[in-house]
């Protein structure tokens, strides 16, 4: 995914709703969530897809911000994905870049 700079944040709500998102195409077994491809997946909050190889690992690119140059860039597994759509996680580590 590249260099960027590794720090924790706090997901925005337009993010979450991405995720969210994510989390129910994974549950209902949806082509968009099953076959590997890096941007299946999108809403104006970003795009990402489950990572080549299968598994249950998603990556994902994020605007934090619209109409801002940066961006994050995240891998989740199912679970962790799961865990911020059902709100007991608010915060990921991600790379940003400018």
């Amino acid at each position: 995914m590249g260099e960027g700079v590794k720090k924790s944040v706090t997901l925005p709500a337009h993010v979450v709703e991405l995720l969210q998102h994510a989390n129910d195409l994974i549950g209902s077994e949806d082509d968009l969530a099953t076959i590997p491809s890096d941007d299946l997946i999108q809403t104006e909050a970003g795009y990402g897809g489950l990572d080549r190889g299968g598994g249950n690992q998603y990556s994902f690119v994020l605007f934090p911000e619209q109409g801002t140059k940066p961006r994050w860039e995240v891998t989740l597994l199912a679970d962790e994905i799961d865990e911020i759509a059902s709100g007991f996680r608010d915060s990921i580590v991600v790379r940003e870049f400018s």
